[in-house]
């Protein structure tokens, strides 16, 4: 994607010669010749640097008022002042303003070209820091070899090839803004913003000037909203199914022109920006219900990228829960932190409705609720809010168990053992007959006498490593 840079000089021939070397270098120019037709330029679409003559032939604005009125309306754009007429008074002033940095006419081709690349780089790393502050790319949605873990990988890489809008389901928890931030990474907008708004944490009134941003007439000030500062760039909207009808229509007005208008102001400005959406609500039955429009979603749903439940990727918490735990030492100063294989093997039966916030959650509660320092994580450390129906504890199974007959407790220990291990590999009977030790025909015949039911026609495919237990 090429930058767009915005010249804004009063002589033609200067406009001509400084436009000619950008577009020599591959970036795009565009011209002004005065601060009105600068701020038209700039309300059309935000340019990617602005390169501002100090004294403008200019009635209302010279360079320095004009700067100012960019600072102040999109403080995102960086500006590079030039002037013929140079002091170091009037560096100190336009630095003082927030340029990026000043340039003497005539100048020279390199400095000239490299101050450009500086400026555009330095903004980049601007913007790069901002998103990392945020939080990380999200690495634990690869983590693993689950079938389910190495087909997101796949699509992800794919989806963010193109410059197609997204639209992500998935339950809460599962890391749909991480998928969406690795989207934005690997496509072309990658050296441009990431923002991100949530239609869940804002009332209406706020959502829709978070969106599209704003004038206010009191106080004469003029505010960016995500897409602008998304332009050029990625603009995330989590929740999206709560986005209350009338945004749907503005929404769905921006996405077919292209172009916003803030609140409480006249004027339109022109937007290149990618839109990624998601949701963990049903979008077919909200559509049904009339409370999302269909046409909406469909100008939303260009891609589609469906997550997975972590119940789905039991055979990747081994690994997930290594990574957290490396994480987790590092964040709390540890030299190092285990976890024992009966507390794995225990994670991997639980139901996590969290997902993996939920699961990383409960090993930091770990770690905070301890008044000592943790070597190892041991079942017993483990939050009871996570265990559900799966934990079961010595209190809880002597009753049953004493009731009982020796075979018949026998029988019920062994159901729910073959139950919680077939759960762990997520179905993989395979996997499951070499970890207890039993041939995996003998497997089957022991699910079956147990009542662990399993698809009828399994049996065809007896060769298969990827056969699925249903219990």
């Amino acid at each position: 994607m090429k930058y767009d840079i915005l010249i804004v000089d009063d002589e033609e021939d200067i406009r001509s010669l400084v436009g000619g070397i950008l577009e020599d270098e591959g970036y795009e120019a565009r011209f002004a010749k005065d601060g009105a037709a600068a701020i038209r330029q700039i309300e059309s679409a935000l340019p990617s640097l602005i390169l501002l003559d100090v004294w403008l032939n200019d009635s209302r604005y010279d360079g320095i008022s004009l700067l100012d009125v960019i600072r102040k309306d999109y403080p995102g754009i960086p500006v590079v002042m030039i002037s013929g007429h140079g002091t170091i008074e009037t560096a100190v002033r336009a630095l003082k303003g927030g340029a990026y940095d000043f340039i003497e006419k005539p100048f020279n081709t390199e400095r000239f070209l490299l101050v450009v690349q500086h400026a555009l780089e330095n903004h980049r790393l601007k913007t790069e820091v901002i998103r990392l502050k945020r939080g990380s790319l999200g690495e634990e949605l690869f983590i693993g070899e689950s079938s389910e873990s190495q087909l997101l990988k796949s699509s992800i890489q794919k989806i963010a090839a193109n410059n197609s809008r997204v639209f992500i389901s998935g339950p809460i928890g599962v890391g749909k803004e991480h998928a969406a931030r690795c989207i934005h990474e690997g496509s072309k907008r990658a050296k441009h913003s990431f923002v991100s708004i949530s239609c869940a944490t804002l009332d209406y009134d706020s959502l829709e000037r978070a969106l599209f941003g704003y004038f206010s007439h009191d106080t004469q000030e003029s505010v960016q909203g995500v897409f602008e500062q998304a332009h050029k760039g990625t603009l995330y909207i989590e929740e999206i199914s709560l986005l209350p009808p009338y945004i749907q229509s503005s929404l769905l007005k921006v996405l077919q022109e292209g172009v916003i208008t803030r609140h409480g102001a006249d004027i339109s400005v022109k937007l290149d920006v990618r839109v990624i959406s998601s949701t963990a609500n049903s979008m077919p039955q909200l559509i049904e219900s009339k409370k999302f429009r269909e046409d909406l979603y469909n100008r939303l749903n260009v891609a589609t990228l469906n997550i997975s439940p972590l119940s789905k990727r039991r055979q990747d918490i081994p690994d997930l829960v290594r990574h957290f735990c490396k994480e987790l030492a590092e964040s709390f100063g540890l030299p190092n932190l285990k976890i024992s294989n009966e507390t794995i093997m225990f994670l991997q039966t639980c139901k996590w409705p969290g997902n993996l916030r939920q699961l990383k959650n409960a090993l930091e509660w770990v770690l905070l609720s301890s008044s000592d320092p943790i070597e190892t994580i041991e079942v017993h450390m483990l939050p009871q809010s996570i265990s559900g129906e799966t934990k079961v504890t010595a209190s809880d199974s002597v009753p049953e168990f004493l009731s009982s007959s020796l075979k018949d407790a026998r029988q019920a220990f062994e159901k729910k053992y073959l139950q919680a291990q077939v759960s762990r590999f997520d179905g993989n009977i395979s996997k499951t007959s070499e970890f207890v030790g039993m041939e995996r025909s003998a497997l089957h015949r022991k699910l079956r006498t147990l009542g662990v039911h399993y698809n009828s026609d399994e049996s065809a495919e007896e060769n298969s490593q990827n056969d699925k237990v249903a219990i």
